[in-house]
């Protein structure tokens, strides 16, 4: 069959006329390793793609572009990345391939063909460019990277990082689909790739578990509904040690332990996969988790960067201490709040008990009156030692009275208010030096807890680094309310049954305030 009648064939085209770079810089003509080809046998009309790292499905979207740029004529694709200059960088790569359509050496059997292909459409703009911004072919397709791709119609639209893009930046995440998506229409390929940042929380989550809950079957999604792809470290034949590594290393028993896991989850490796993950896990500890997932749920539990609270979550998961908890019926409870529009007040349940602190629930998203609320809480089967309440309690509102005297006057006994907080590291601190003696209900403070995993620094795109205080919102109510907790024991307002005053928590060093620690 001749190269004329070949390349008819989409799939003969990519695996036989196109060039790239390997890892080391060197041109080399470019075959799809098992991955790709997997992506493209399953690929929808919408997908969500969720990886481990160095499968390399952004050089493959950057050849299937450039394919149906030249082959089908007159067709607009968009690349968004999580820097445009990285949009640009798979622009080159496009490039790249193109120029060494004609390349002899890479092409013996096809270079002929790629040079009447090139003589027959040229680049029109971007041709002086390494890495562009846009290239136009005489074709009249298009494709061009922004932050954005508001505007015109796409045909293709690649999606690189959006994990990270919705955990650095919510509003262009959200621009993303409310901007990008709509310039495809229903018959466009759309394609989201990405390792997972934000844990259970954002867009990219709610995106991945839409896809996921959609389905494998295709013929029963529309164009308009996502499909999900999951590629685990371990369909990459590079992960492996060789036979004699794998001899000279001994799995340790809680290696054992993950690897028996998997295996009922039908996940079954090689000794030398096992040995390649465990020595990397050694090294990269949780980070694993995110860079080389053996499963969604592995990805979608690694921590926030930036969450300020992460490490101590962390700790009392791995210790076991976040559990079913009982109250203890000598000791009383108090509860700690955050005062926002009904829905937003977050409330928690705690008990003081020697040194254990017994977080035993957790309300928010409740649309209560005052009244309401206050007949919710009374009608728990708690003995109450107090209601610790901020500073903005104690305001005076619309109707002539503070939200406490609004309380009190619904019923409510036993309220103190918090003074002002002048710097909310030192709560934070606070809270981060007594979590360890904490027991969390894994049930009654499911929302709590997610939102304290959530809590993280501001980050700041232009410097790309995370700023010293927290950034505002959803997760930030339940965690001002947990941190009241530890501003209420520095305050002296707390006593426990067995050894009275709640020990302060320790906040300073050398009497210098330290910063929470923050994972990046």
């Amino acid at each position: 069959m001749s190269t004329e009648e070949l390349v008819k064939d989409p799939w003969w085209r990519i695996n036989n006329l196109y060039t790239i770079r390997d890892k080391h810089g060197v041109l080399i003509k470019f075959k799809p390793n098992p991955v790709q080809a997997k992506f493209y046998r399953s690929m929808h009309w919408l997908n969500y793609v969720l990886k481990s790292r160095q499968h390399g499905l952004s050089t493959f979207m950057a050849i299937f572009i450039l394919d149906r740029m030249l082959f089908e004529g007159n067709k607009r694709a968009g690349v968004i990345d999580y820097r445009q200059d990285d949009g640009k960088k798979k622009l080159g790569m496009m490039k790249i391939a193109y120029e060494n359509l004609d390349n002899e050496e890479l092409h013996p059997d096809t270079w002929r063909f790629g040079k009447k292909l090139k003589e027959l459409i040229t680049i029109e703009k971007g041709q002086n460019t390494e890495n562009p911004e846009e290239i136009i072919f005489s074709n009249k397709s298009q494709v061009y990277t922004s932050t954005t791709m508001r505007g015109g119609t796409l045909q293709y639209l690649h999606v690189s990082e959006y994990g990270k893009i919705a955990v650095k930046n919510q509003e262009k995440a959200r621009e993303i689909i409310a901007g990008s998506e709509n310039a495809c229409h229903e018959g466009s390929i759309t394609v989201y790739e990405t390792t997972h940042e934000g844990g259970k929380f954002g867009k990219a989550y709610e995106m991945c578990v839409a896809a996921i809950d959609n389905g494998k079957e295709k013929g029963k999604l529309t164009r308009l509904d996502s499909f999900f792809h999951f590629y685990a470290w371990h369909e990459d034949p590079a992960n492996v040690v060789t036979e004699h590594e794998a001899k000279l290393s001994t799995l340790k028993d809680e290696e054992k332990k993950y690897f028996a896991k998997l295996a009922k989850e039908n996940i079954c490796l090689t000794i030398e996969q096992k040995v390649w993950y465990a020595l990397k896990k050694r090294r990269q500890g949780d980070d694993m988790l995110k860079e080389h997932p053996s499963t969604p749920e592995e990805a979608f539990s690694v921590a926030i960067k930036g969450a300020i609270y992460a490490e101590q979550i962390s700790k009392l998961r791995r210790e076991g201490r976040i559990a079913e908890v009982k109250p203890n019926l000598n000791a009383p409870v108090y509860t700690f709040w955050d005062l926002g529009a009904p829905v937003n007040t977050a409330i928690w349940w705690v008990q003081i008990v020697g040194r254990d602190i017994l977080v035993l629930d957790h309300e928010i998203g409740q649309d209560y009156t005052t009244a309401e609320r206050v007949a919710q809480i009374n009608q728990k089967d708690f003995h109450y030692g107090g209601h610790i309440l901020p500073h903005d309690a104690a305001a005076t509102q619309k109707g002539g009275l503070s939200f406490a005297e609004e309380l009190e006057k619904a019923g409510m006994k036993g309220i103190r208010i918090l003074p002002v907080t002048r710097d909310v590291n030192v709560g934070i601190n606070a809270l981060r030096g007594i979590m360890p003696s904490m027991w969390i209900d894994k049930e009654n403070c499911k929302l709590g807890l997610e939102a304290l995993e959530a809590y993280r620094m501001k980050f700041d795109e232009k410097r790309d680094m995370f700023m010293d205080q927290p950034e505002h919102d959803w997760a930030s109510h339940s965690s001002d309310a947990l941190r009241y907790l530890a501003e209420a024991s520095l305050c002296g307002f707390l006593k426990t049954p067995h050894t009275g005053t709640m020990r302060k928590p320790n906040v300073t060093t050398a009497g210098k305030l330290k910063k929470p620690k923050v994972r990046r």
